[in-house]
């Protein structure tokens, strides 16, 4: 049984969102820009100008969300206002 709407990363393959009995894995080059705060990783869309909230607290340990930003970083993500990837 689903506990509710749930995202997740994977290395290389993308953002993958959960919700009851279905998943969808959208590829990171989707998203040509990422916001970062202390607490949370937000992806955008452009052609949708949809967005997609990833909650640092939600990941298995500080690497795996090093991982995320690296990822994030090696294909020049930044945020389109600031040019910044971090925002405090």
């Amino acid at each position: 049984m689903s506990t509710g709407p749930a995202a997740r990363w994977s290395g290389d393959e993308g953002l993958t969102t959960t919700g009851g009995d279905l998943a969808s894995t959208i590829d990171w080059q989707t998203f040509p820009w990422h916001v970062e705060t202390g607490e949370i990783l937000a992806l955008t869309t452009l052609k949708t100008r949809i967005f997609f909230v990833v909650p640092k607290r939600g990941a298995q340990n500080p690497a795996a969300v090093e991982a995320l930003r690296a990822v994030l970083t090696s294909l020049n993500r930044t945020e389109p206002s600031t040019g910044s990837t971090s925002v405090t």
